[in-house]
């Protein structure tokens, strides 16, 4: 059983190769083809069983092209609802899709944070690259996390691919994104959202768009003489 799941799994990343060479420029085909053949290495084969073609290139792109805007030293994080006319393909799950140097501990880090909303994990990739950029920081060559560093050029990236529970409803969005007419094709940046606030339904908070109907909440202002007893003073 394990063998033929092998099979298949080599024959369906076989055929996602495929899908993207007549579709990519050969250029960029020459750059992205070791990515996409290794992308789903450690991907359950029930769960690839379970996807298109289409939406196994579309995921993997969606997050070659995060990559592309990663900074080694930093990190790339996006949150989103695969929307199919948006990002290229389709998943009824939110993704939390990272990038980020290749250290200990990254996805257990990522399913505590995930555990602590209380959502369920419905798919996890893992990926590790090594990963050559030209001076404009632009990706020039991939290849496996294990292979060599050659000309010591080449740093390793994490690359962390999580679905979760479906996040972001436009019925579940609070504040101004809740009452955003914009809100059934925007959704603002959940990630966002859950740093600043730890709620992924909160309004955007660097949108500066004021919905034609939205009522800001009556914040309540302390009076100098109470704050000045808060103070102690």
């Amino acid at each position: 059983m394990l063998a033929r799941n092998e099979e298949f799994v080599a024959h369906l990343l076989s055929d996602v190769v495929e899908f993207a060479r007549v579709r990519l420029p050969e250029p960029t085909f020459r750059i992205v083809e070791p990515f996409l053949r290794h992308y789903y290495d450690f991907a359950d084969a029930e769960d690839l069983r379970s996807r298109s073609i289409a939406d196994l290139y579309g995921a993997a792109m969606a997050h070659w092209r995060t990559a592309q805007r990663f900074v080694p030293g930093s990190e790339r994080m996006q949150v989103y609802n695969p929307i199919l006319e948006q990002h290229g393909w389709h998943s009824d799950h939110t993704v939390v899709e990272i990038v980020n140097d290749d250290m200990p501990f990254l996805v257990d880090s990522v399913s505590m944070a995930i555990n602590r909303l209380g959502l369920a994990l419905h798919s996890a990739l893992h990926p590790v690259f090594r990963i050559w950029r030209g001076k404009d920081g632009t990706i020039e060559r991939v290849d496996e996390g294990g292979a060599s560093a050659g000309d010591g050029q080449s740093q390793l990236a994490s690359f962390i691919h999580f679905e979760v529970d479906r996040c972001g409803d436009a019925a579940k969005l609070d504040g101004k994104c809740g009452a955003c007419e914009f809100k059934q094709i925007c959704g603002g940046s959940r990630a966002r959202a859950y740093a600043l606030t730890g709620n992924p339904h909160s309004e955007e908070p660097c949108c500066a768009y004021v919905p034609r109907n939205y009522v800001p909440p009556v914040r309540t202002v302390k009076s100098a003489t109470t704050l000045h007893v808060l103070q102690g003073a």
